[in-house]
């Protein structure tokens, strides 16, 4: 009953949280919406518009993490749309190429929204600023070089390479974090070199709003690919670069995102689910060992698992394993899945070393499976929400969750693996052991993607993804020793585990 109690006042915390978050933002009216079959959120100011701005997310982004940007940009008295590009977010639309010069189908989607936003009245030509991020700054570039009636561009930790005229996309203005990669650095400076005649600097403008030949190019200092995204001095240079290209003389006010009540949230909810986890929890012997423990060498463990890292490695760069439908993921899966096959493998020909039980119980699998599930469950009924509303989506769109099973699979098939390799550890030393094999591995498992990254369908983004992952993972090392100690089944956790990295995926990255 005190468990009940607790999660209740959690929740309560969560709840309570989220509505003082939302308070701070309830001066902008969002909507969603579909504009020319292009998912859509809305963020229209209070009083009378001063144009429309359109904000483009990056590869693996989507219209929630530029949620930030609608809100400052509304503020500023612009109506904002924030898209979800194709193969992205609740898009139903595949990824095109896009990265060739002649390939424009990103460009040409955003053009198809402005011509409906002009056409049903709810923008004016010479009132329409464009502002993407990585990609989206690919794209932005493409739709402004087509389209007259776009009078700013703003792009964000882009590379677009190639030489511009000097009055297309009008008024561009190309900012980079000073830790992007280094091409997209350098294509920031190669921008300012071109808009000074070849001698152009760094931080200075060039060029006039009202000709639309404006120029501008600067590099954040201390801000990386996704931190520029939430600097306030760049939003605010941002608004006033737009204000002027329109005529305009802004006075961009300050504004606050409420991050704080952000992570209360995020922290009841964590909490919740551990909460839940000891509601869950097999009583104190009730489940028996499914045989003699067996004893793994916490070095031997660790060296079984980058073997198995690095072979999945040479795998997928020199197998050239495909995974269909699924981009970023054409190497991951397969990566897991030689993972799983050399952990078997070796405890087929060592069992005695190797043959440690997959399960620490006699118990039924059916209800392992369910602790798991449901666990994943409460996982997204109380943090899905926060990071919907806050940082990316909440449920992945039906073709994701299509292909979440099999993915869910595979993941699950190396967790259970994992979780009996670290148990077979933690019987011969203590329970940090195993955790410590966890937490080895899951970096070994990170830094093992960079050879991956070989492979086409993206090789430049997966720098950007790991440490987001590496993240994902080592939350999840945390959920597997509490459900180790709370004497949950390995295939519990796996199942746990397995579900949520994939929701996670599937939520994150884009399909083709």
């Amino acid at each position: 009953m005190r468990k009940w109690l607790v999660m209740a006042l959690l929740l309560a915390v969560v709840i309570g949280s989220q509505y003082m978050g939302w308070r701070q933002r309830s001066d902008v009216s969002v909507t969603q919406e579909q504009v020319a079959g292009t998912p859509v959120r809305t963020y229209a100011p209070a009083g009378a518009s001063r144009g429309v701005v359109i904000v483009a997310h990056g590869f693996a982004g989507n219209k929630e993490l530029m949620g930030p940007w609608g809100y400052y940009l509304a503020r500023q008295g612009f109506t904002t749309y924030v898209v979800d590009q194709p193969g992205h977010g609740a898009s139903a639309r595949p990824l095109p190429k896009w990265q060739g010069t002649e390939q424009t189908p990103l460009g040409d989607n955003l053009r198809a929204l402005i011509d409906q936003l002009v056409t049903g009245g709810r923008a004016e030509a010479g009132r329409i600023a464009l502002v993407g991020h990585s990609m989206g700054g690919t794209t932005v570039t493409q739709a402004a070089l087509a389209d007259a009636r776009v009078r700013a561009t703003v792009t964000l930790s882009s590379a677009y390479r190639q030489t511009l005229p000097a009055d297309r996309p009008a008024n561009l203005f190309s900012i980079a974090a000073e830790n992007d990669p280094t091409f997209m650095v350098q294509a920031v400076k190669d921008l300012a070199a071109q808009a000074g005649g070849g001698t152009g600097e760094l931080g200075v403008y060039y060029g006039d709003y009202k000709a639309g030949t404006a120029r501008a190019s600067d590099v954040i200092a201390g801000r990386n690919h996704i931190t520029i995204l939430y600097d306030t001095h760049v939003m605010r240079q941002t608004a006033l670069w737009i204000g002027y290209s329109f005529g305009d003389k802004p006075e961009p006010a300050a504004v606050a995102f409420g991050w704080s009540w952000t992570l209360v949230a995020l922290a009841g909810a964590m909490l919740v689910v551990v909460t839940l986890g000891t509601i869950l929890a097999p009583r104190e012997g009730r489940w028996t060992s499914s045989g003699p423990p067996a004893r793994v060498g916490l070095v031997t463990a660790i060296v079984t698992v980058a073997v198995a890292a690095f072979s999945a490695v040479l795998a997928c760069v020199y197998l050239r394993i495909p995974w269909p439908r699924v981009a970023v993921l054409d190497y991951l899966l397969p990566y897991f899945l030689v993972m799983t096959v050399v952990l078997l493998v070796l405890r087929l020909f060592w069992p005695r070393e190797f043959g440690f039980p997959l399960g620490n119980s006699q118990g039924s699998a059916v209800l392992s499976f369910l602790r798991g599930g449901v666990l994943f469950l409460g996982f997204l009924g109380a943090a899905g929400p926060i990071i919907h509303m806050n940082v990316s989506n909440f449920l992945p769109t039906s073709v994701r969750v299509a292909a979440m099973v099999p993915v869910a699979v595979v993941f699950w098939l190396y967790f259970v693996q994992e979780e009996g390799l670290k148990r077979a550890v933690a019987s011969g030393i203590s329970g940090w052991a195993g955790a410590l094999v966890g937490v080895i591995g899951k970096g070994v498992v990170v830094l093992t993607w960079f050879g991956a990254a070989a492979l086409p369908n993206p090789q430049s983004f997966l720098p950007l993804i790991a440490p987001v992952m590496l993240g994902v993972l080592l939350g999840l090392e945390f959920f597997s020793y509490l459900f180790a100690r709370w004497r949950y089944p390995a295939t519990a956790t796996a199942t746990f585990a397995a579900l949520l990295l994939a929701w996670v995926a599937l939520v994150t990255f884009p399909l083709v």
